[in-house]
């Protein structure tokens, strides 16, 4: 599975070719909707390769969900928080993981809220942020973590705090 938005496919071929030994056979997957298909379809693939941030990584296990099939990490994304907390800093170390890495077993949590009527649910494996921090998550612009990559983050962050303090109610004289 590969994220457009955060890899280029120049950088996600060679991680595709190398996990795909004589054994397994490679399938790209662009949206996460595609992926349980495809699994399926495969009849349980040794391990799927996702290519993109914590977004695809998380969209990928909420697939493969109790399925038992591992994800091997190509971090692509702005932030790459779990690939950096399991050492996967890059393409070759990606590589060296696909290759000769051991499955570990990961927690996964799941949130459910209330959206314009209706119930959502969403996995979490990194973090699950509520208030400010879910706001700037929601108001990082795509475009500008491209461009920008971390720095986006920090112009949300300052927008949002800018926003809060035109919030702030005075009681007094």
């Amino acid at each position: 599975m590969r994220s457009p938005k955060a890899v280029r496919a120049s950088t996600a071929g060679p991680a595709f070719a190398a996990a795909a030994a004589p054994a397994i056979r490679a399938n790209r997957v662009r949206a996460s909707d595609r992926l349980r298909s495809v699994v399926a379809a495969a009849s349980r693939p040794p391990v799927v390769v996702v290519a993109g941030g914590d977004g695809s990584v998380r969209e990928a296990a909420e697939a493969l969900e109790d399925s038992g099939i591992p994800i091997a990490i190509v971090p692509g994304g702005t932030g790459n928080v779990l690939a950096g907390t399991l050492s996967i800093r890059g393409l070759r170390a990606a590589l060296g993981v696909i290759r000769d890495g051991l499955p570990r077993r990961m927690d996964m949590g799941s949130v459910r809220w209330e959206e314009d009527h209706a119930i959502r649910q969403r996995v979490f494996m990194v973090a699950c942020g509520m208030g400010l921090d879910a706001r700037i998550m929601a108001g990082t612009d795509p475009r500008l973590k491209r461009r920008f990559s971390f720095g986006a983050y920090v112009a949300a962050a300052l927008r949002e705090i800018v926003r809060r303090l035109q919030d702030v109610v005075r009681v007094g004289d």
